[in-house]
């Protein structure tokens, strides 16, 4: 209802309805604080395999009704190998055993293509569709946790760059680790034009100069149906306004449940870009055109 109701009163309003997507991919990086304590590695190794096995059904579903997405890699899985990024600054919370980056495997993609993803992105690039290629930082880290340093901040951001930008895209998005914006201006030395905020608003500049992009819903089984989904969609088509998504693909068992919550709402999409009331875009496109 909250969501709706931004639909409807507290956004610009657009020639059409605008529709985006965010994957947020992480692969073995997605753990984080849980309580006092850490997600279990267990769980994310189990998280990665599930994000490898559906990303090809969700690419292929992409192509199928011409849906371009902001793919929101960390750094880390953009690698064939440990090679090319340096050595990180300690990061040792107390709600972590270890320093973070103890579950590096220092090794290659080869050896475990759990933490290094460098062919899944090269799918993703290779797409019929152009997707963009966006940050969401290096290991997944919040850069909002009591333990963050600004070396660790620096780090995060810029090896996040270094990785991502080889692909040859204009990297321009940040996707912050569970939506909590910091060191903005970390993200203006580096070139960012604009971020994902942890609120629904409009549209607007920081006063860093950069755009802040609404944080949008949740988009997974877990939060809502395809129906349910599809009936804001024409909430945002009605009134000509921007709704936003984000989900991991982790959250689906198998390509098959993928494949059944996404294609009643890329269909529905796909009718209403026919009709011309509709038009699907990546963050850096919808920027693009302010």
């Amino acid at each position: 209802m909250d969501y709706r109701k931004f639909l409807t009163v507290n956004q610009e309003t657009y020639s059409c309805g605008l529709f985006n997507l965010t994957i947020d991919l992480e692969l073995g990086w997605s753990r984080s604080k849980r309580g006092d304590r850490s997600i279990a590695p267990k769980e994310s190794l189990e998280r990665s395999r599930r994000a490898r096995e559906v990303l090809p059904a969700f690419l292929g579903l992409c192509e199928e009704y011409d849906i371009p997405v902001t793919f929101a890699p960390v750094g880390h899985i953009a690698l064939s190998d440990c090679s090319s990024h340096n050595s990180p600054p300690p990061f040792k919370p107390y709600w972590l055993n270890e320093d973070w980056f103890a579950c590096d495997p220092r090794s290659s993609i080869e050896k475990d293509n759990d933490y290094y993803g460098l062919d899944l992105i090269e799918k993703i690039c290779k797409s019929s569709v152009a997707h963009e290629i966006a940050s969401h930082g290096f290991s997944h880290l919040d850069l909002t946790d009591e333990a963050i340093t600004f070396e660790v901040a620096k780090f995060e951001i810029e090896e996040s760059t270094k990785a991502l930008k080889k692909f040859g895209q204009e990297l321009t998005t940040f996707i912050f680790p569970h939506n909590k914006p910091a060191f903005i201006d970390l993200l203006k030395e580096n070139g960012y034009r604009v971020y994902r905020h942890n609120k629904n608003t409009k549209i607007e500049k920081d006063e860093y100069g950069l755009w802040q992009f609404p944080v949008g819903l949740w988009l997974s089984p877990k939060a809502f149906s395809p129906g349910e989904f599809n009936r804001l969609i024409g909430t945002a088509v009605k009134y000509k306004r921007l709704i936003s998504g984000f989900c991991h693909l982790y959250e689906f068992n198998n390509p098959a449940r993928l494949i059944d919550f996404f294609r009643p709402i890329f269909q529905f999409i796909n009718i209403k870009q026919k009709q011309g009331s509709l038009r699907v875009k990546t963050i850096r496109d919808i920027i693009k055109d302010i």
